[in-house]
């Protein structure tokens, strides 16, 4: 995949570390961490070599200032990284509804990646300025804390299915719509430094995977059992209207 990703010239924000849902951290005795930090390295030892890899990724979804353990993972593989690879920066991806308070452990890493799903497992409450300005609120607060980083949104977007019709939240149109719309304020958010949509493709899941915590705001959902459905194209490579939509709001830039 690298080597098909450097011959396209697409970049990647390459995660290393350990994948947790938001805000869940399981590496917790020195032994663990030992070996999660030594997976991260022979990961980013076996891709250093691809020119496509603009960052080394640490963390998915930290919850506020991390973990004790989670802290100690982050310092000992970012100065480990920084030696290995001093050519690349090492990033730490936020959790954008549990921001940290102070700058701690995060100052180690040269960039920031946060998630942005406004509109889809919140915000559902609020129009689409409502939305726009909770997003301004957090960017904000993370330029705050971290002046000189770049700031990444490194998940957007929402779920989209031909078994919902119409403009129905969770349908074709509405991530399309979403996505459109979402990607428009953000280029012109002064905070940010850019914007990863999340994800290309659908792919397919545990079997019981009714699509994660929306149930809770919308348990009428009906989505693919199995897959997560936020891919531009579906599981069998079809495009959906979310891929216009988001040509569109990058073609429209400045």
């Amino acid at each position: 995949m690298l080597a098909r990703l450097d011959a396209a010239g697409v970049l990647v924000w390459q995660e290393v570390g350990p994948w947790e849902p938001g805000g869940r951290w399981r590496f917790e005795t020195p032994a663990q961490i030992e070996a999660a930090r030594d997976r991260a390295l022979r990961v980013a030892e076996a891709g250093q070599a691809s020119p496509s890899i603009l960052t080394w990724t640490l963390t998915n979804e930290v919850a506020g200032n991390g973990q004790p353990a989670q802290r100690e993972y982050i310092r000992q593989t970012a100065r480990r990284l920084h030696a290995v690879d001093p050519t690349r920066p090492v990033a730490a991806d936020l959790w954008g509804r549990v921001l940290p308070n102070r700058a701690g452990v995060f100052s180690v890493v040269d960039a920031i990646g946060v998630t942005d799903y406004v509109g889809w497992y919140e915000g559902l409450d609020k129009d689409a300025a409502g939305q726009a300005a909770m997003t301004a609120e957090r960017l904000a607060r993370l330029r705050g804390l971290y002046p000189d980083k770049p700031i990444v949104v490194t998940e957007l977007g929402a779920a989209g299915t031909d078994r919902i019709a119409g403009d129905g939240f969770g349908g074709l149109r509405y991530q399309a719509a979403l996505l459109g719309r979402r990607l428009r304020d953000l280029r012109d958010e002064p905070q940010l430094s850019g914007t990863i949509v999340w994800n290309l493709r659908d792919y397919a899941l545990r079997p019981d995977f009714r699509g994660g915590s929306v149930l809770e705001l919308r348990p009428s959902l009906t989505l693919e059992p199995g897959l997560n459905e936020k891919g531009l194209y579906d599981f069998a490579g079809r495009a959906k209207p979310s891929l216009a939509a988001v040509r569109t709001a990058y073609d429209d830039g400045p």
